[in-house]
C-alpha cells in the first residue's frame, strides 16, 4: 500500500498538459459521437440541431455510466429523437443502427490494437487468447444483428401471427424501414456511423493514454501506452457494475504493478477515475438537468422535413 502523502506528491508534480489533453480528448469524443447520430438521422431525411445532439450524447453517456450494462443510454436517446417528431419506431431504428455501427467501429479498433500491440503485458499473457476470442465472437454477434435487422421485413409475419396488437407489427415495420435507410447510397451513411464510432472510442482510449503517459517518470507517448490504456478502458465492460467501479482500478494494479511504484499506480488510479468517470458524470448530470429544464418550458422542437422522410420510407 502506498502512503497517501507519496501519492499526493506524485499528483502535485503531475504534468498539467497531459491532464488537459486527456480532458480535451474526452470532450472531442462527445462531438464525434454526436456526429455519429447526426449522420444516422440524416439518412432518414430528418434534422435535429447538432448542438442539441452534443448535449444529448453527453447526457446519454452519463446515464449509461450509472446504470448496469449501460441500460438507459439508448432508450434516453430514443426519447430525445421522439421529442423531435420522429416516431418511436423511427427513433428506435436510427438509435439501433447508430449503436450497432459504433460497436462495429469498436470491434475494428480493438482488433487493430490487439494486432499491433508491441508487447503484451506479462500478467495479461495467459488471458490474451481469450480476449481475442471474445472480440471475434462479439464482432460476429454485432454483424449478425445488423444483418437480422436489415432483413427484418421477412419477420413481420411472425409479429402479425403471434401478437394481438397490430400496432406492434406496425412499429416493427417502421423500425426496420428506418434502420435500412442508413444503408442508402451504397451504405455510405452506415460507413460514416462506423467511422465515427471508431474515432469516438479511439479518443476515449487516447485520454487514458495521456493519463498513463503523464504518470511516467520520463513521459513519452507510445503505442504501448495507448494499447494498455485501451485494455484498461475495455475492462469496465466486463462487469454490470455501473461505471465499472473498481474494475479498472483492479486491472490497473494487476497490469502496472511491474512497471510503476505503488505511489504512481495510486496516483494514476485517482486521475483515471476522476477524468474518465467523474468528469463525464458531472458534465452528463448538467446536460440532463439542462434538457429537463428546456423540456419543462415546453420548448417546441425544430420543424422537421416530414415530406423527405416519408419519401425515403416509400423508397425503402
Amino acid at each position: 500500500m502506498a502512503n497517501p502523502k507519496e501519492i499526493w506528491a506524485v499528483l502535485h508534480d503531475y504534468p498539467t498538459q497531459y491532464l488537459l489533453l486527456a480532458l480535451l480528448t474526452i470532450v472531442l469524443s462527445w462531438f464525434v459521437d454526436a456526429l455519429r447520430i447526426k449522420i444516422a438521422i440524416a439518412a432518414t431525411g430528418f434534422a435535429v440541431p447538432y448542438t442539441l445532439l452534443v448535449v444529448a450524447m453527453i447526457a446519454t453517456h452519463f446515464l449509461s455510466m450509472i446504470t448496469p450494462f449501460t441500460a438507459t443510454g439508448v432508450p434516453f436517446l430514443i426519447y430525445i429523437l421522439y421529442r423531435y417528431r420522429l416516431s418511436v419506431g423511427q427513433a428506435a431504428g436510427v438509435s439501433t443502427s447508430a449503436s450497432l455501427g459504433a460497436q462495429l467501429g469498436l470491434v475494428a479498433l480493438v482488433s487493430l490494437i490487439l494486432t499491433l500491440m508491441p508487447e503484451i503485458p506479462e500478467p495479461f499473457v495467459p488471458y490474451f487468447p481469450y480476449l481475442e476470442l471474445i472480440v471475434v465472437l462479439y464482432g460476429i454477434g454485432v454483424a449478425a444483428a445488423v444483418c437480422l435487422f436489415t432483413h427484418g421485413h421477412r419477420f413481420r409475419s411472425l409479429f402479425e401471427r403471434f401478437t394481438k396488437y397490430p400496432n406492434i407489427s406496425l412499429w416493427f415495420n417502421t423500425f426496420v424501414t428506418s434502420f435500412r435507410q442508413t444503408f442508402k447510397k451504397r451504405g455510405l451513411y452506415f460507413l460514416g456511423v462506423i467511422i465515427c464510432g471508431f474515432c469516438h472510442f479511439a479518443l476515449l482510449y487516447l485520454a487514458g493514454c495521456f493519463l498513463l503517459t503523464g504518470i511516467q517518470a520520463e513521459p513519452a507517448l507510445s503505442f504501448e501506452n495507448y494499447s494498455v490504456a485501451a485494455l484498461l478502458g475495455l475492462s469496465p465492460s466486463l462487469t454490470p457494475i455501473p461505471g465499472g467501479a473498481g474494475v479498472s482500478e483492479i486491472f490497473s494494479v494487476y497490469m502496472l504493478d511491474d512497471t510503476f511504484t505503488d505511489d504512481r499506480i495510486g496516483a494514476f488510479i485517482i486521475l483515471w477515475r476522476a477524468v474518465i468517470f467523474y468528469f463525464p458524470a458531472a458534465a452528463g448530470g448538467i446536460a440532463v438537468a439542462y434538457l429537463l429544464l428546456i423540456w419543462s418550458k415546453k420548448q417546441k422542437p425544430r420543424a422537421l422535413d416530414k415530406v423527405a422522410a416519408s419519401e425515403n420510407c416509400q423508397q425503402s
